[in-house]
């Protein structure tokens, strides 16, 4: 898919976690010009990390912005969008947009579970961003800043997994330290125990996506216009971290 001369703007960089995860370290929030072509059912963003290749397509419904996260640091990402219409003609791609998520610094942060998220079994795999840290520790207990359950000592590894957890919907408090530039500094967590006996959430079940109908593709006519808005500013942070091919 190559880029025609439509323009994709990405109004706002909004990098939610500052200095963070090396896993899901930065947050951009991208916008468009809804399509002046009829029966626009819907938009989809393609992305990639070579410029004019997209190995991820998300289904976003018909919207005009969006956040997308779970961005490496250090790597560029390309993004085009494209619409549709209800009969599932796609247009041609927007213009391309790249994005370099910044390097992080700091201390750790905890990637996975989220924090405040319940367990699922006794068995948890704890990962963790790098950050600018040297060396890590985590502490698993019943308290506050108490290792009872696990205690990893010092590692330079970005995850561990502990065995043995209770399964009784106790609260688990989760200490990961950092050695940053000689001194130690560290992050508390919270959780919630698995407890086999609780009554399970029912799960709402997902509406299906409808199958576009098939046949011969007819391009859409006018084909999707997605322009600048000349009102709107073009934001990045920092500066010259993201821009228009």
């Amino acid at each position: 898919m190559k880029p025609n001369p439509g323009r994709l703007l990405i109004w706002g960089l909004i990098i939610l976690v500052c200095s963070a995860f090396e896993v899901e370290a930065a947050v951009v929030t991208l916008a468009w010009d809804r399509s002046s072509s009829p029966n626009i059912a819907g938009y989809r963003l393609h992305s990639g990390t070579t410029s004019g290749v997209y190995s991820q397509s998300i289904e976003l419904g018909n919207v005009t912005s969006t956040l997308v996260s779970n961005l490496v640091t250090g790597k560029t990402y390309f993004f085009v969008v494209t619409a549709y219409n209800t009969m599932g003609v796609e247009s041609a791609p927007s213009k391309e947009v790249s994005y370099l998520a910044p390097p992080t610094t700091g201390p750790a942060q905890m990637v996975s579970p989220a924090p405040g998220s319940t367990f699922t079994s006794s068995s948890v795999t704890f990962k963790w961003s790098a950050g600018s840290a040297t060396a890590y520790f985590l502490f698993v207990g019943s308290s506050l800043h108490t290792a009872d359950i696990y205690n990893s000592g010092k590692v330079t590894v970005l995850s561990k997994t502990v065995n043995n957890i209770p399964t009784d919907g106790r609260t688990i408090y989760v200490t990961l330290g950092s050695q940053v530039n000689g001194s130690w500094t560290y992050k508390d967590y919270t959780y919630k125990a698995f407890n086999p006996t609780a009554t399970p959430t029912p799960t709402a079940t997902p509406t299906p996506t409808p199958t576009p109908t098939t046949g011969a593709a007819v391009m859409l006519s006018p084909a999707p216009k997605i322009d600048i808005d000349d009102s709107l500013r073009l934001l990045a942070f920092p500066p010259r971290s993201l821009r228009e091919q």
